[in-house]
């Protein structure tokens, strides 16, 4: 079974009550790096990959609870984690 590796960086969403505390920066990349070994890096990446050509998909389905965010919140974090990944090459 292949993992969900979108999960991933939503998770975060549950511990915060605006998507603006989410900070990608370095003390994020390095956290990242650190803590997901590189296939899980590629993992992740394919699937916000998937996601940011899929902007219609129900995204607050993998979030608890669905409404705490809109759908075009939780896309536009998506679209920022997947820019922030692709231009510091951390997968």
């Amino acid at each position: 079974m292949k993992l969900n590796y979108i999960n991933i960086p939503l998770y975060k969403l549950n511990y915060v009550s605006d998507i603006k505390e989410i900070k990608l920066d370095e003390n994020f990349l390095n956290q990242f790096c650190a803590e997901y070994e590189i296939e899980e890096r590629k993992g992740i990446f394919e699937q916000l990959d998937w996601a940011v050509k899929n902007p219609t998909y129900n995204f607050n389905s993998l979030v608890v609870p669905a409404d705490k965010f809109t759908n075009k919140e939780i896309y536009d974090y998506i679209e920022k984690l997947h820019k922030f990944i692709l231009e510091n090459k951390a997968f």
